[in-house]
């Protein structure tokens, strides 16, 4: 028997994070079931930091992240997490509706008009829209860096990963949880279920009701650009439709159909068909025929029923904790979600309107 203070299930970027804000006296353990850590949705993500995206619970841990990314002090390199990116949303034709709810729920954007849009990105066709807006709060997260920097620490306050080792039961006991890998056993005082898409499978481990997490594919397509595009500077452009998006690369141009098709946990592949009608779509708005297709991939973004994550002790089942239902949202929300679920692990109340708004008693019966 392998006793722990405390077992995270899964290595994502929330569990890792967790991970490295628990005190450093506690025995820790993360239990991975790839053969790596951030397999799935950390390690596929083309994550932005933008500060208006997400409802007001999202962006409010977006605000109480900022500090973090900006503080080279955490981070290795002495350098900040963040390299400035900018987001431009151009509103088709026939968008006007969705463009004017966004700027509602946006009051401190200002629209533009074509020709400064086009500015931003020569691409688009000036025909195909009317209006834009332009965020200049929008960056690129060095996500690699930040997942292996927490994983790092955690490491160093002691905490013990095992890659490998899929929970295959969970069984309840007197004073705390049975924990079964197949090969090992574990004993816990606490489970923290931050499994992704298999959170409410982990879940149903414990014989509880699933809270109704749904996963929805997200695919990208890396194509090439004209060599006289200059493309280093160009914002993250999107239409306010969100029927596409696309982010510059290395030279190269990451376009994803926006795709959220609901889809059962597991490692995750793009459909060619909803490539192909995304690819459509974009090439509608710009002045590129994407010809070849170099590379693509698809993740898993898993979202509550309310779209906000899912933080804190289930009120079913003592000592069952949750730390799931992070959607689009989890590379930039990571940083205030992984304290405020240690401080709640330690029986501390640092943010109490947030916790009670992510607290999964909302979800379910006591």
């Amino acid at each position: 028997m392998h006793n722990f203070a405390i077992i995270i299930i899964g290595s994502g970027i929330c569990g890792a994070g967790l991970a490295a804000y628990l005190p450093g006296n506690k025995r820790i353990l993360i239990l991975e079931m790839e053969p790596q850590p951030g397999f799935h949705s950390t390690g596929r993500s083309v994550a932005l930091y933008i500060r208006s995206y997400g409802n007001a619970i999202i962006r409010a841990l977006n605000e109480l992240s900022l500090p973090f990314f900006n503080d080279p002090q955490v981070h290795s390199k002495g350098q900040s997490l963040l390299t400035q990116r900018g987001v431009l949303n151009i509103c088709l034709h026939g968008q006007d509706e969705m463009f004017e709810s966004f700027l509602q729920e946006n009051p401190t954007l200002k629209e533009i008009s074509v020709q400064p849009a086009l500015d931003y990105v020569p691409l688009l066709r000036p025909e195909t829209f009317s209006r834009a807006v332009y965020e200049h709060e929008a960056y690129d997260i060095d996500v690699a860096r930040m997942h292996q920097s927490w994983l790092k620490r955690a490491a160093k306050n002691g905490c013990v990963l095992e890659c490998k080792s899929e929970v295959l039961s969970l069984e309840k006991t007197a004073d705390g949880w049975l924990v079964n890998t197949g090969s090992k056993t574990y004993h816990t005082k606490i489970v923290v279920n931050s499994a992704g898409a298999w959170a409410d499978g982990v879940a149903g481990l414990a014989a509880l009701a699933p809270i109704g997490l749904t996963s929805k594919r997200r695919s990208i397509v890396v194509t090439s650009l004209p060599d006289n595009c200059h493309s280093e500077r160009w914002p993250l452009f999107c239409d306010a439709g969100d029927n596409w998006y696309a982010k510059p690369e290395s030279g190269k141009l990451l376009v994803s159909p926006a795709d959220a098709d609901p889809m059962p946990a597991c490692d995750i592949y793009p459909d060619d068909m909803v490539i192909a009608e995304g690819i459509h779509r974009f090439e509608s708005a710009v002045d590129l025929d994407v010809k070849r297709i170099e590379n693509t991939w698809a993740g898993l973004r898993t979202f509550s029923p309310d779209n906000t994550p899912v933080v804190g002790f289930d009120p079913r089942s003592e000592g069952f904790f949750w730390l799931a239902g992070q959607g689009g949202y989890g590379i930039q929300t990571a940083p205030a979600l992984s304290k405020i679920a240690a401080a709640l692990l330690e029986g501390k109340s640092t943010h109490p309107v947030l916790e009670t708004s992510l607290s999964p008693a909302r979800f379910v019966d006591n």
